[in-house]
């Protein structure tokens, strides 16, 4: 996270019309813990059979992301649809890493 957030204002060495975009890569970036964390929680869930929670969190996870973005994007633009994306992945973790605890809880051997 640290190294991305440093590089990021590189963007500009590429085009000088990306620097508009570095605040936005860096909010992303703040995410990847996230994006990281759920991508293990999920195939966690997976292995143990419970793709139906998977189904009901990321139903849920998609409807909340496309209502946040219809909100705030027409007043907040392309920064706001990044810190939704942030949101909506910190909610997938949320939401699967409570269903993987119980589940561990609940079938101790």
């Amino acid at each position: 996270v640290i190294l991305f957030w440093l590089a990021s204002p590189s963007l500009t060495l590429i085009r000088s019309d990306f620097s508009g975009s570095v605040t936005a890569l860096r909010i992303l970036i703040l995410g990847f813990p996230f994006f990281f964390l759920s991508s293990g929680t999920m195939w966690a869930l997976i292995a143990l059979g419970k793709q139906g929670a998977l189904v009901a969190i990321y139903g849920f996870s998609m409807l909340l992301n496309i209502a946040l973005n219809l909100w705030f994007i027409p007043s907040h633009g392309f920064i706001a649809a990044s810190w939704v994306t942030v949101v909506s992945e910190g909610m997938v973790l949320l939401g699967s890493g409570t269903v993987l605890l119980n589940y561990l809880r609940n079938n101790r051997t």
